[in-house]
């Protein structure tokens, strides 16, 4: 599992920077706590962050005492941040998951940190490929869990987060924990199966495991690497057009692109394309699904044999026009001052 871990991020990116090491308690992240922790010759640079959910009651409350107290074990500093009476109100999973990475903003800008290591492992990777899958994702969302990906980016530093353990398996990380005899939490959440994920990981996978035969797991890894190289591609062809002059920030805020120039490009690239215009713009893109996306495509296929203005309304109040062989892309507020 070391090997893994250093293969996958090699102490010198890592030991004279500040790390944040996310430990909800549990196998994963406390095998990432104790390695990382061995393998440090710098513990100075290390800290603990648990959230606190106040989901399970006293089990939630027993998790970040312990994780506290493996962390005084250590004498590493631990950060326990707990949710608000209000926030703990939200129960889904992506609701957590953005409150939860709100307070590892706070707490990586306030150490001056420049990693954030995860514990999520290869089990967690086919998992969420499975999960995407049933739900119809892309290639974006096929290639798996990303190693590395930007936190935070400003004009100081850059934060980022790893994932050391994303190529070591579930039963591989438990077995380390026994033969080095460190403890961990078990979240009996996990065995609820009204989350998507744990039914994925507690019904569908034991029936793979039967059906598919001992190495259906690294065929779905192999897979997730292709999807990886595809995506990879695509991103690629999309930064390009993305620098190239295809697109026009108007100064009142809109975009106007040709659309000859568009309906040149395939759409997956086209798609990837439009992703980093919304980021540019800071316009609200998890809103926008697979039908808004299908609804543009369809919009801009029509285009050659149809001559007359197009438009839809998206979320963010944007609204896309297409009309005289360009295609516009304008905030509400625009609409209402032009009206």
């Amino acid at each position: 599992m070391i090997d893994e871990i250093l293969a996958n991020w090699p102490l010198q990116q890592w030991n004279n920077s500040r790390v944040i090491i996310a430990v909800s308690g549990g196998a994963d992240s406390m095998a990432l706590l104790d390695s990382l922790w061995k393998l440090s010759s710098k513990k100075e640079n290390l800290f603990v962050f648990h959230c606190d959910h106040r989901q399970r009651g006293e089990e939630s409350d027993a998790d970040a005492s312990f994780v506290q107290e493996q962390s005084n074990l250590r004498e590493l500093n631990c950060c326990v941040a707990q949710l608000t009476d209000e926030e703990c109100l939200h129960h889904s999973e992506d609701e957590l998951r953005k409150i939860r990475y709100h307070y590892l903003r706070e707490f990586a800008c306030r150490i001056n940190a420049s990693w954030i290591a995860l514990g999520h492992n290869a089990d967690d990777n086919i998992e969420t490929y499975l999960h995407r899958l049933i739900r119809g994702s892309g290639t974006r969302g096929l290639r798996g869990i990303p190693i590395t990906r930007n936190f935070i980016r400003s004009t100081t530093h850059d934060v980022m987060l790893i994932r050391p353990l994303l190529t070591v398996y579930r039963s591989s990380i438990l077995s380390w924990l026994q033969s080095h005899d460190i403890p961990y939490r078990n979240d009996s959440s996990n065995r609820d199966s009204k989350y998507t994920r744990n039914k994925i990981r507690n019904e569908l996978i034991p029936v793979l495991d039967f059906l598919a035969g001992p190495d259906w797991k690294e065929r779905i890894v192999r897979l997730i690497d292709s999807n990886t190289l595809e995506h990879e591609r695509i991103n690629s062809r999309a930064e390009k057009l993305l620098a190239s002059a295809i697109w026009n920030k108007q100064p009142d805020g809109s975009v106007e692109m040709i659309v000859s120039d568009l309906t040149a490009v395939d759409w997956p690239a086209l798609r990837e394309f439009f992703v980093g215009v919304w980021h540019l713009q800071n316009w609200p893109l998890r809103e926008m699904s697979k039908r808004h996306w299908r609804h543009i495509e369809e919009m801009l296929n029509r285009t050659s044999s149809n001559p007359h203005p197009m438009r839809v309304d998206l979320p963010g109040h944007l609204r896309l026009e297409i009309r005289r062989g360009k295609l516009r892309i304008v905030p509400s507020s625009l609409r209402q001052s032009t009206s």
